[in-house]
């Protein structure tokens, strides 16, 4: 509701001339109230009719019905259960902001609660392998994943060993399967419409240009970037990442299409992933050409996720557990291993995987080792983890409706 969350400097504009009253006798939110407030205030009111008629901390306690709307009083909200207290305040015609607003102190509480009653469905990617006798194997096994933040649900919709994914039409969506070397075409009820192989293994990141209708591919094994036609399914383009190369890997692994060019995460711009050389970032390039990959975002160890939102570049630093973006701001970090992003106004919405890094990470942060989901405020650098025991690997996360 407009009004409600405002600083005491606004309240203090607000209030001048008028007669305010604290809402709600709370031994918790009333005494800073008058620390932060500062001002004369008339009195409390309380709906328990056993304080009416007593003082607290030297203001008399009344109730509602004695406040005349006309003398335009402006009420300060100094109990939890405000929601309770807008709603009467409301029905009486007062206005949010204009007359009442809840304490300054109550903010914080307001972020947890709206984090916590965040309810949007999430589709996942998790690559665990589904042959238990397999290191990367999980009890839920892989595949993509349906959760509900609210409930917490988490329903597995195909299974498989799936990395990257994307949309490729207003009903139709692309992923890699990774074991089985596979582009899955999938509708928004989960019917796999079409399944494309693959000539090599170690496929990872895929993005879709929408002008050629094209999904771009990236073999973190082979270091190459294939250009597959969702028209016909026939390959029309195969490239190398970069020929500049100390000849110990690249690792090239997820992308997003912007504009003409593509845009991919790398954990070695050098060349040198398998020689413990992680000049890792995020790089853009024509697809369609030889021109060497050029680095938008650099210093990032083992990243994942490039995605654009509101015309803006954001990636995941994995190791680290960092947001970043192509200018130097303040941005989220988790505790853990994270890559799978996606975004709604001021929340992000970040998959973590089950950290295999712990040896690399341990002297220097406490590193979360579950797979889960961080339901995360930007504005506010606040999240909310939600563990989905049984999974290993989080990959990809998308909005989902």
């Amino acid at each position: 509701m407009s009004g409600i969350w405002l600083d005491w400097v606004e309240i203090k504009q607000h209030t001048k001339g008028r007669d305010v009253y604290f809402y709600g006798r709370s031994e918790d939110w009333v005494h800073k109230a008058i620390r932060g407030y500062g001002d004369k205030v008339i009195g409390i009111i309380d709906r328990e009719v056993t304080y009416h008629g007593s003082t607290y901390l030297d203001l008399p306690i009344l109730p509602i019905e004695d406040i005349a709307k006309s003398a335009h009083p402006y009420f300060i909200i100094t109990a939890g259960d405000f929601d309770g207290i807008i709603d009467i305040l409301s029905d009486l015609g007062f206005e949010a902001g204009d007359d009442f607003s809840c304490s300054p102190d109550f903010r914080d509480y307001h972020i947890l609660e709206d984090i916590r009653a965040t309810r949007v469905k999430l589709l996942l990617a998790s690559s665990d392998y589904n042959d238990r006798t397999r290191a990367r194997s999980s009890e839920l096994g892989g595949g993509l994943f349906v959760l509900d933040t609210k409930s917490q649900n988490l329903e597995r919709k195909i299974m498989g060993s799936f990395r990257q994914f994307v949309q490729i039409s207003s009903e139709l969506w692309a992923a890699v399967e990774y074991v089985e070397k596979q582009i899955v075409i999938f509708d928004f009820n989960f019917n796999v419409v079409k399944r494309f192989e693959l000539d090599l293994p170690n496929y990872c990141g895929i993005a879709f240009d929408s002008e050629t209708n094209t999904c771009w591919l990236l073999n973190a094994g082979a270091d190459e970037i294939i250009g597959v036609s969702m028209t016909d399914f026939r390959e029309v383009r195969r490239r190398k990442f970069s020929s500049r190369t100390i000849g110990a890997g690249h690792h090239i692994n997820d992308a997003t299409f912007h504009g003409d060019k593509l845009y991919l995460s790398y954990f070695s711009l050098s060349g040198g992933f398998k020689a413990e050389i992680f000049d890792g970032g995020v790089a853009a390039l024509d697809p369609f050409c030889d021109e060497i990959p050029l680095p938008v975002i650099e210093g990032l160890w083992k990243p994942h996720t490039p995605k654009f939102f509101n015309g803006k570049l954001y990636a995941l630093d994995s190791m680290r557990g960092q947001l970043v973006s192509g200018k130097s701001e303040r941005l989220p970090k988790f505790s853990g291993f994270v890559r799978g992003m996606d975004k709604r106004d001021n929340k992000i919405f970040v998959g973590q995987s089950s950290d295999m890094y712990v040896t690399e990470r341990m002297a220097r942060d406490t590193v979360v080792l579950n797979a889960g989901v961080h339901v995360c405020d930007v504005k506010y650098n606040a999240t909310r983890f939600i563990d989905l025991p049984g999974t290993m690997n989080i990959h990809e996360v998308a909005l989902w409706s």
